[in-house]
């Protein structure tokens, strides 16, 4: 029964209007249940609780701030932002924001049960400050954003920032608010009228995040850009390559059901019960290609469509979506999946984003080690550095900002004979 749902979903770019609601709905949660019970459900990086004193609040933690208005989490829970004030008054115009991985749900025993923990509930915050080193927060000085203004985005929405739910609007599926683009527009205005956000011509601001904050990086980059033209707004998601152009999942294959691509059903059935956010170009090129707008939410597609600089850092193996998410069906390891599932997962990240970064040299750019990480190789680390061509993510990103240059970093490490396109090669993984 259920392999016949799939068989009438569609193609990769379009979902059949000939299969009701429900059916796509019972296919799409079968597909994606996997992603919802993975290890992203829980935050990949965790910042540590903070007994720094008030006097050294804002140069060692990063405050725990009330944001006016509505935004939530899951359980309606008020949503908080932590904040650290430049260290460098010559930056005081200077924003960097990071958006927290952790997952998403994707039906209601999943969302209630994450709507009773920190990743859907501020009541589980605590009241502490926190510190991170090892991001574009961190206060170490190899850091380019060192001195910069530090905003901590805490994840909560399990929407992969892109929901819109509010008070006004009511709560969406499974009476719980998926408010993650809603939360981002509420910091950037309390940031606005406490912080000056926007009001120097010479202001800069970094987005970044990892895992599904990398999926809300791409989705709400060029909304900050548009929100202040003329700023000098960049982005940098980290993992966030939900999914490579193709993918299809290898255990729904092995169990003869069809229709496996993840791309459009995905994104067809998140966007739906997130009410997401999508950028206006993106559902524009969608219409006039005739795809589903929903692709938008899929980072694969939308990322073709962004106007700000991008700097994408992602592994050519992603050890989350191949071991929890789509090839999951008994693999403990990933070698066990069939190498011509990793051979066509490899070809199609690196193939995906380098024919982003060259058919668009000067806006985006790309890291692609040859390891098999989720985020543990991506973030900024003095001295524990996972190279590509010589150069870490650390060195892409400083020279980025240092002159604007791009480019594309595909690690060419040689492994054993004949294993190179479906084992990792290079030796430095692992280094955060």
């Amino acid at each position: 029964m259920l392999a016949a749902l799939f068989v009438i979903l569609g193609c990769a770019s379009a979902l059949s209007p000939l299969a009701s609601d429900a059916d796509k709905e019972a296919a799409a949660i079968k597909l994606l249940k996997p992603f919802a019970s993975s290890d992203l459900a829980s935050p990949v990086m965790v910042m540590e609780e903070s007994s720094s004193s008030a006097s050294d609040s804002s140069t060692k933690t990063l405050v725990q701030t009330a944001i006016p208005g509505d935004p939530m989490c899951l359980d309606g829970s008020p949503f908080y932002i932590y904040f650290r004030p430049a260290s460098d008054p010559e930056n005081a115009d200077k924003f960097a924001m990071y958006l927290e991985g952790g997952g998403l749900c994707v039906e209601r025993e999943d969302c209630h049960q994450r709507a009773k923990s920190a990743l859907g509930s501020s009541t589980y915050w605590g009241s502490g400050n926190l510190s991170k080193e090892n991001n574009i927060l961190s206060t170490d000085a190899s850091n380019p954003f060192h001195s910069w203004n530090h905003v901590f985005m805490r994840y909560c929405s399990g929407d992969t920032w892109t929901g819109t739910q509010t008070l006004e609007t009511g709560p969406g599926r499974y009476d719980l608010y998926f408010n993650g683009h809603e939360q981002v527009k509420h910091a950037l205005s309390y940031l606005e009228d406490n912080h000056d956000l926007g009001v120097s011509s010479s202001s800069q601001f970094i987005l970044s995040g990892e895992s599904a904050g990398g999926i809300g990086t791409n989705t709400n980059c060029d909304y900050v850009a548009e929100r202040y033209p003329g700023m000098d707004v960049r982005c940098s998601p980290q993992a966030g390559l939900f999914f490579p152009a193709g993918t299809v999942a290898e255990w729904a294959k092995r169990l003869d059901i069809t229709f496996a691509d993840m791309n459009s059903i995905a994104s067809w059935y998140l966007s739906r019960m997130f009410s997401s956010f999508h950028d206006a170009t993106c559902i524009e090129a969608a219409k006039a290609a005739g795809h589903q707008e929903e692709l938008c939410w899929d980072s694969g597609y939308v990322s073709q469509h962004i106007e700000s600089p991008l700097l994408i850092a992602q592994n050519m193996w992603d050890e989350l979506q191949i071991d929890d998410i789509l090839c999951f069906e008994g693999d403990s390891e990933h070698f066990s999946c069939p190498d011509e599932f990793l051979r066509t997962f490899r070809n199609n990240t690196v193939e995906s984003l380098s024919d982003l970064v060259n058919a668009n040299p000067e806006r985006v750019g790309a890291w692609i080690p040859s390891c098999f990480e989720h985020v543990t190789d991506t973030c900024l680390v003095k001295d524990k550095k996972t190279l590509v061509q010589g150069k870490s993510y650390l060195d892409v990103m400083t020279q980025w900002m240092k002159d604007g240059s791009l480019g594309l970093y595909v690690d060419d490490c040689t492994g054993d004979e004949g294993d190179e396109d479906v084992k990792p090669c290079n030796e430095y993984c692992k280094m955060c």
